[in-house]
């Protein structure tokens, strides 16, 4: 009996002491249980305001994008261009257009004609093209090269500043008489094929500006001095995507150019093949133009034109 109930002692204290040990490891279980739920949720809820301002930086790219389609349909227009038309080929409205371009407009962009309704390309924007100068003339190189093999002329790498065409990288002709690849030489832009390659790509602003500048005025005997003629010609270079020069900037000499383009379709610089025009005859010159646009518009691929970029004015 003593045995019997000692074993129903022992039941009994284990029976209470079950339960009470469930409960026991119950509460412990509960509050470990509620700790991690609250924790892990507190977290995600701080993270949510990071996680919702980092839409604001959407807004931003959004906005920087739509300034650059803005920048890239008045870069390729040939004249001054107006508000709703720019509101019309960006397909925005009006009010968010005219936000963007006064925008661009106080950082030197874009500039608004003396009409006060239409918009050029600014002086900014002109002078951060200066900054692809190094650049250019390294990855411009190469293509230059493969040039002077192939025709033995004279090649150049010109570049635009203000009115002038300049010379900014050269590869003299391997002939003995050929033309000089001095860097540094400049000729007004309506006056030999590197220019007129440019110039015919720029906005009409930018032409009717130059024409202003410069007057026209004869370099040679066969400088295009007639704007009507120089209008002209400029159209047929856009056309063809080439410019050819006999005796306009020198007298005895000939040239072929190709301009090239940046990302935005803008015409950063050109390429020329250059020599003496007994060698280079017109038959000669338009036998070599294709070479000399191609190099140009692998040089512009490499400087992000492409399909995507928008159409040069």
């Amino acid at each position: 009996m003593a045995g019997r109930a000692e074993g129903l002692k022992t039941r009994r204290a284990a029976a209470p002491a079950k339960p009470g040990a469930a409960t026991l490891e119950a509460k412990p279980d509960i509050k470990t249980d509620i700790k991690p739920k609250t924790k892990p949720n507190a977290k995600p809820d701080t993270k949510i305001e990071p996680a919702t301002a980092t839409a604001e930086p959407k807004m931003t790219v959004r906005a920087v994008e739509r300034a650059l389609l803005i920048l890239s349909i008045v870069a390729r227009s040939m004249r001054p261009i107006g508000l709703s038309e720019i509101a019309r080929s960006a397909e925005l409205d009006k009010a968010t257009v005219l936000r963007l371009l006064t925008t661009l407009e106080a950082d030197g962009f874009v500039s608004r004609n003396q009409d006060g309704r239409s918009y050029t390309l600014g002086a900014r924007f002109i002078q951060l093209l200066g900054a692809w100068h190094v650049d250019i003339r390294r990855m411009a190189r190469l293509h230059m090269e493969r040039l002077s093999r192939v025709t033995g002329e004279t090649v150049g790498l010109i570049e635009a500043r203000g009115t002038e065409a300049v010379r900014v990288e050269g590869i003299a002709s391997s002939h003995e008489l050929g033309m000089s690849a001095s860097v540094g030489r400049s000729a007004p832009m309506y006056a030999g094929a590197g220019g007129k390659s440019i110039m015919a790509h720029l906005p009409k602003a930018e032409i009717d500006r130059i024409i202003e500048v410069t007057e026209l005025r004869p370099v040679t005997p066969d400088t295009i001095t007639v704007r009507e003629t120089l209008m002209e010609e400029l159209e047929q270079v856009r056309k063809q995507g080439f410019a050819h020069s006999i005796g306009e900037n020198v007298v005895g000499a000939a040239s072929v150019a190709a301009p090239v383009f940046n990302a935005g379709g803008y015409p950063v610089a050109a390429i020329t093949v250059s020599g003496p025009q007994i060698r280079l005859k017109k038959a000669r010159l338009l036998q070599i133009a294709p070479l000399v646009r191609e190099a140009a518009m692998a040089l512009s691929q490499e400087l992000g034109y492409g399909p995507s970029s928008p159409e040069s004015p």
